[in-house]
């Protein structure tokens, strides 16, 4: 827990993460550079090197304890493969987030927002979205947790501004979402494709292991899944005209 908010839990982190990465990594025909803002814990780090074709994977978190308070106390990650031997993995240095997005000349095919909801973020990092834009290559994509997903007020309406900022910086925006227990609420992703239009259908299982490392994914708990892909991208009516999808 940071600030009172749950970070994940070693029970269910799988799903999170999952749900978190590999939709828009599996339909990313080529996604050779991936960043990763936040994600001190290295746990999207492990999953975006599961896609085959993936050369590199940066991390920028805010501070460099994370990953050294979660190495020593929660996870091994000479288990996982994302030691600081991986030569794929680039997160071994801490990055000052705030300056880094502003000034950046590097381009990746994939931004993983693992850090706060949208709104939250550009309040802290102003213009956050257009510069994440700026460094994303033609057809890369943009995915971020986004808070929670509800009919109730405040998130609601947080959520309708968080779509209406992607909405200025990239296009084909998805939303979609899955109830993460150790949350205790319905966890909300956001996506959106720079220069391209890709429709979330569900995926074919035999297509998805053929895409991803399947030597590396069973080493993984098992979660995602075409019935998981279908049941996070089956959004209330509601909340779909709510947000403006």
């Amino acid at each position: 827990w940071i600030d009172g908010w749950p970070q994940f839990a070693m029970l269910d982190e799988h799903q999170y993460h999952q749900l978190l990465t590999h939709p828009v990594l599996y339909y990313h025909p080529r996604p050779e550079e991936v960043l990763i803002l936040g994600g001190g814990d290295r746990l999207a780090a492990r999953r975006a090197l599961m896609r085959r074709g993936v050369e590199r994977v940066k991390i920028a978190d805010w501070d460099a304890a994370v990953t050294a308070l979660v190495g020593a106390h929660i996870v091994d990650y000479t288990t996982l493969g994302v030691s600081d031997d991986n030569p794929r993995l680039e997160g071994r240095n801490e990055i000052d987030v705030s300056e880094y997005l502003p000034t950046t000349e590097e381009r990746f095919d994939v931004v993983i927002g693992d850090l706060t909801d949208v709104s939250t973020l550009e309040s802290i990092l102003p213009n956050t979205t257009d510069h994440i834009a700026r460094f994303l290559k033609p057809g890369g994509v943009f995915v971020t947790q986004a808070g929670e997903m509800s009919l109730a007020g405040p998130p609601l309406k947080l959520l309708e501004a968080s779509v209406a900022t992607f909405k200025k910086a990239v296009q084909n925006v998805w939303v979609y979402g899955y109830p993460i227990k150790s949350f205790a609420y319905t966890q909300c992703f956001m996506a959106g494709w720079k220069d391209r239009r890709v429709e979330p259908g569900v995926p074919s299982q035999r297509d998805f292991g053929r895409r991803f490392d399947a030597a590396a994914m069973t080493r993984d708990r098992r979660f995602y899944s075409p019935a998981i892909h279908r049941a996070a991208f089956s959004l209330d009516p509601a909340i779909k005209d709510a947000i403006g999808i």
